[in-house]
């Protein structure tokens, strides 16, 4: 099995491969073994997985178009990461869909597997991961809605709404959609 450090297909042409089992080794700032503790997450057909060293930094309910398309869905719920604490492990195509943005899917089955926001955030589908009976824990529950203004389905939760991005302008009921800025939905 092959693990991708992450953080390492952000900031290089080729990514930094780790065979498992071999000796411990520090990729993109972040110490790979079999013996770390990390959630799994595996795509549709088994042939990939992608791992995340800790808690989420956050969670969010994404409704932007490129989201939507690729997903086949009305929005997408991610957790987001330092790219440094997450692996993938699997063969994998990469798809740039806007100049900050890289979507990254199992090579086999096309399920997504991440995306990389930039340099340093990775947001992972949390259709991956199989939690317990009980759900999600706390640190993955998204805390809010994104891309509001680009929702197909009004959603009846009390979490926060935000129009564009996050920590951006609240989306108002009855308030004309804002136009998309360029990049920013991808």
């Amino acid at each position: 099995m092959l693990l991708v450090a992450l953080g390492a297909l952000a900031r290089a042409p080729r990514p930094v491969l780790l065979r498992a089992g071999a000796k411990p080794v520090r990729a993109a700032g972040m110490l790979v073994t079999d013996a770390l503790a990390r959630t799994v997450g595996v795509c549709h057909c088994g042939a990939c997985s992608v791992a995340l060293v800790g808690e989420p930094t956050g969670a969010s309910y994404c409704h932007c178009r490129v989201c939507r398309r690729l997903s086949g869905a009305p929005s997408m719920a991610i957790a987001l990461a330092p790219v440094e604490r997450v692996a993938l492990a699997g063969a994998t195509t990469a798809l740039r869909t806007s100049a900050r943005v890289s979507r990254i899917r199992c090579a086999a089955c096309a399920a997504p597997l991440a995306a990389l926001l930039g340099e340093r955030t990775a947001a992972l589908p949390l259709g991956l991961f199989d939690f317990a009976a009980g759900g999600a824990p706390p640190s993955w529950r998204p805390a809010h809605h994104m891309h509001y203004d680009s929702r197909v389905l009004d959603v009846a939760d009390d979490l926060p709404k935000y129009a564009g991005s996050a920590r951006g302008d609240l989306w108002r009921a009855g308030a004309a959609p804002r136009a998309p800025e360029p990049g920013a939905d991808g």
